[in-house]
């Protein structure tokens, strides 16, 4: 694939320059010597490789994989062009090499810049080759395909399991790819089946908490009211007493525990799982590619697990049912443990929860260690037999799903084109709910690394079929009293005006909906500060590649 200015690198940068005589659908094509900015070196850096038989404005042109001064590499994406050329003669553009032309995208228009060959061949044989966009390429298995030749002739069929296929005799001149539209969506029974059977592990995950807790709920639901506000604040001094690094010993048997065996254990990976379950695939890749920079080793059997995410989080029940899993856990526990665990472990903690559970049960189900290396491997190996069950029933239940989603592709791929002769973009887009939770759980950070406090329910989870508030923060350093916020993910825009009058985070559509996210008694404190000025709102716009901005209702 061809480079454009905007097109990514692996170190979480941007190209910047191009050429200023030749472009591909209006991005400058970028050659050796062009620069790109990198912000895990600190700095713009120029494209030291290109293809040596692919000259423009007598330099190589850049390529997927190319490197930069810094050692980082070059990512496609921007643009969605593939052109086969072949042979040697007198055009501008050099010769292709002698080995068969990858073509990793999805799709293919003819180039607007002219592109010519040089003594044309008369037909070569073309590899497809399909990935997700991240940094890995993911092979996109089993997908349908049409492509058609400059001839007119047309090939049709699904990609292998290395997402390829090959073109014999193609002639020389663009190639359109496009899917294949096929009939029928309805979900399987088998899918449907599989979902039942991935619903039913996690329920007997809560199920099993509820009874790790049942000495505690038995105390719980005794207690009066008067007891049951000892037993908070009790809890919330021992949690903040006993702080975040007391040590889990013995072995693990209850699924808190492993999500503070993980808390202790490494930082990084909590960092790197949590951009897994957001699904921020270009943020995770950012950070691998340092570590791979650095000559760590960092995947193990990724690419298989990622995959198998990917599959689950562009499926909408699956993905709902993941993302409400947290708080659906946070009910099995007594309040007053829970205000401990919180306390100790900070708001996220039933987030942290859910993605141990999930590496747990990758880690279980594959025998692999997702993207925590072996250093979670081995603490894996201090598991219960009990826990260790509920994580290999649950693994097992992914990976049918899994397994049974990839077997969906294969029948009929999502066509993302207004019909079946549309071009389809090269990278799967991300899908609206997984978009919202990335949006959501971005700006809860950002909130914290301002030095914010959570109130009540703010915990950055996005809840699909929820219409409340997004955030709500007590200020440290006062005024404000209190942050409300909204995160828009990409383009989205608030909504309104909804059938009672109000548009979303005016001051009445927020008092409706305080009590439900901070309780009763912190909802009056917000609703007089509100009406006395003292409570910023803002809308946090965060963008494909994870970058924050906030912008203030007035």
């Amino acid at each position: 694939m061809w480079i454009v200015v905007g097109d990514a690198t692996t170190g979480g940068g941007r190209v910047l320059t191009g050429s200023s005589n030749t472009d591909i659908e209006g991005k400058a094509v970028a050659c050796v010597g062009d620069k790109a900015t990198c912000p895990k070196h600190g700095g713009a850096f120029e494209i030291v490789t290109g293809d040596p038989t692919l000259i423009v404005d007598g330099k190589p042109i850049a390529r997927e994989g190319d490197s930069l001064a810094c050692g980082c590499r070059l990512l496609g994406g921007a643009q969605s062009l593939v052109y086969v050329v072949d042979g040697g003669g007198r055009a501008s553009v050099s010769a292709a090499p002698t080995a068969p032309a990858e073509v990793n995208l999805w799709s293919a228009r003819p180039p607007s810049s002219g592109f010519v060959a040089r003594d044309v061949a008369a037909t070569r044989e073309v590899v497809l080759h399909c990935h997700y966009g991240d940094l890995d390429c993911t092979p996109a298995r089993g997908v349908s395909y049409r492509a058609t030749l400059s001839d007119g002739r047309v090939f049709s069929g699904h990609l292998d399991d290395e997402g390829r296929a090959r073109l014999p005799q193609v002639s020389v001149g663009p190639v359109q790819v496009i899917y294949q539209h096929e009939a029928g969506s309805a979900d399987s029974a088998e899918i449907e089946a599989c979902r039942e059977r991935l619903r039913a592990a996690l329920q007997r995950i809560v199920q099993q908490t509820r009874q790790d807790f049942a000495a505690d709920w038995r105390q719980w639901n005794s207690a009066n009211a008067a007891h049951r506000a000892f037993l908070m604040e009790l809890n919330r001094i021992e949690g903040q007493t006993k702080g975040a690094w007391d040590w889990v010993s013995g072995s693990v048997e209850t699924v808190w525990q492993l999500a503070v065996l993980r808390f202790k254990a490494d930082a990084e990976l909590r960092e790197l799982s949590g951009l897994l379950l957001a699904g921020d695939w270009n943020g995770l890749d950012a950070r691998i590619a340092g570590h791979r920079a650095a000559g760590e080793q960092v995947l193990d059997k990724a690419s298989t697990i990622k995959e198998q995410l990917i599959l689950l989080f562009d499926d909408g029940p699956t993905w709902q049912l993941l993302a409400t899993f947290p708080a659906y856990w946070a009910k099995a526990v007594p309040p007053d443990e829970l205000q401990e665990l919180t306390q100790r472990y900070g708001s996220q903690f039933a987030l942290d929860v859910v993605i141990s559970v999930l590496l747990g049960a990758f880690s279980a189900g594959t025998a692999g260690t997702a993207y925590g290396g072996a250093a979670w491997a081995a603490r894996i190996g201090r598991l219960g037999q009990r826990l260790a069950a509920l994580l290999d029933e649950l693994g097992e239940a992914f990976t049918a799903l899994a397994r049974a989603l990839r077997a969906r592709k294969r029948r009929h791929t999502e066509s993302r084109a207004p019909d079946a002769d549309g071009v389809v973009e090269t990278r799967l887009p991300r899908t609206r709910a997984a978009g919202a939770a990335f949006g959501e759980a971005r700006a809860h950070q950002a909130m914290l690394d301002k030095g914010l406090t959570p109130v009540g329910k703010t915990d950055g989870v996005y809840r699909p079929g929820e219409n409340g508030i997004d955030g709500v923060y007590s200020h440290p350093d006062p005024p404000p009293d209190y942050v409300i916020t909204e995160a828009k993910y990409s383009t989205g825009r608030l909504g309104g005006p909804y059938r009672d009058g109000t548009r979303q985070m005016d001051d009445e559509w927020i008092g409706k909906r305080l009590e439900a996210k901070v309780g009763k008694d912190e909802a009056e404190k917000i609703v007089e500060a509100l009406e006395e000025g003292r409570v910023e709102k803002l809308v946090v716009r965060v963008a494909e590649d994870g970058t924050v901005g906030t912008v203030r209702i007035d």
